[in-house]
């Protein structure tokens, strides 16, 4: 059995309703014009991408939720996880760093809006980095 997940983040709170009622609406406009039926499966198709993606910790394992299958990392693994970005690409992702020097990076998670983390500042205790660090050094083997 799976262990029960701790914490999640990168799961929007906004656009499922949106996407909802999207979705109502082309069901709804479909009765009229059979042309918005065409609309249904791209937005069904919206929506289970965004169920689909996060991260989240549980007491034992780390897993990064990609739309089609997860990967996890175990606890004893995790060293710690910080945000960055590439200057070329103009993007920012978490970055879990393995205890044997491996790097993981997750480009589906992005930190807070209000966040000074990609500036160099250190994490707050509300960012996803701050706690899954807390969370991989507080392993008891």
């Amino acid at each position: 059995m799976a262990d029960p997940v701790l914490r999640r983040w990168g799961r929007s709170r906004f656009i499922i309703p949106f996407v909802g009622l999207l979705l109502v609406a082309a069901v709804v406009a479909s009765f009229f014009h059979w042309e918005f039926a065409l609309a249904i499966v791209p937005i069904l198709a919206l929506l289970a991408f965004d169920r689909s993606t996060g991260v989240s910790i549980t007491d034992t394992e780390l897993v990064l939720h990609y739309p089609f299958s997860p990967t996890r990392i175990p606890r004893e693994d995790v060293d710690f996880a910080v945000f960055d970005w590439g200057f070329f690409s103009g993007r920012s992702w978490l970055e879990i760093h393995r205890r044997d020097g491996t790097v993981v990076r997750y480009g589906l998670l992005q930190p807070k809006s209000t966040s000074t983390e990609l500036s160099g500042d250190p994490p707050q205790p509300d960012s996803a980095a701050y706690q899954i660090t807390e969370w991989a050094r507080t392993f008891r083997p």
